[in-house]
């Protein structure tokens, strides 16, 4: 795996004093940033199916025919439909105003049922062939999808270490130029992870790999 790390600019270089160590005590607050490259090899797509009818029974009728239409057709493409993951559903309901009520209308336009899904394809390369059947079957309303990594979570411990090591070394720079030692470490703080942006839309082009990256602020105790 490609890594890279670098420390972030914008260090506190002073020796801070700390009331709550006692008097004469002092800390030293630095920052640290890592960061790896991970190869992106799986593919997330999420999409929603949708139908309108007359009543909420008509429209729910409707929307589970779609359903299993895509069901027939990913399982032509190897995928079955244990694969599938529904993230949401909603019914939107009609009222109609009468008399000055709001009431639940006899005769209204149309009731819609639908739902959202996700599809985690094992690996990248399944991803044009499968969005091609999605849409050849032309029940689904919307999607997007996203490449990611198998790997990430091990990418996000390696940049965390990186970020680690890099801050205690600033934490050591500033306690030598100061005649003094580090001693216990008194707070660490670890910032959201950042993954690399991968949502492809339709003129992008697929990406080999993105970053992980980890920030760190660590709060050391200095000793004479």
């Amino acid at each position: 795996m490609k890594r890279m790390a670098m420390l972030i600019l914008a260090l506190m270089l002073t020796v801070l004093p700390v009331a709550a160590l006692g008097e004469g005590e002092s800390t030293v607050t630095v920052y640290g940033y890592g960061k790896t490259y991970v190869t992106l090899d799986t593919a997330v797509i999420t999409f929603e199916i949708s139908a309108g009818a007359k009543t909420v029974q008509e429209a729910r009728k409707q929307h589970d025919q779609k359903l299993e239409e895509l069901y027939t057709t990913l399982e032509s493409v190897g995928i079955s439909k244990d694969q599938l993951q529904m993230s949401d559903s909603f019914l939107n309901t009609q009222y109609e105003f009468k008399f000055g009520k709001l009431e639940r209308g006899v005769e209204q336009d149309e009731q819609s049922v639908g739902s959202e899904w996700k599809l985690t394809l094992p690996e990248k390369g399944m991803l044009e062939g499968t969005l091609d059947a999605i849409l050849s079957a032309n029940v689904v309303s919307g999607y997007t999808f996203t490449l990611e990594s198998s790997g990430k979570q091990e990418a996000y411990q390696e940049a965390l270490d990186l970020a680690m090591d890099y801050a205690l070394q600033k934490a050591e720079f500033v306690a030598k130029t100061n005649g003094m030692k580090l001693g216990a470490l008194r707070s660490l703080k670890e910032e959201e992870p950042v993954f690399g942006h991968t949502i492809r839309s339709e003129t992008d082009e697929l990406m080999d790999s993105t970053i992980v990256s980890a920030t760190v602020e660590m709060v050391w105790e200095l000793v004479k």
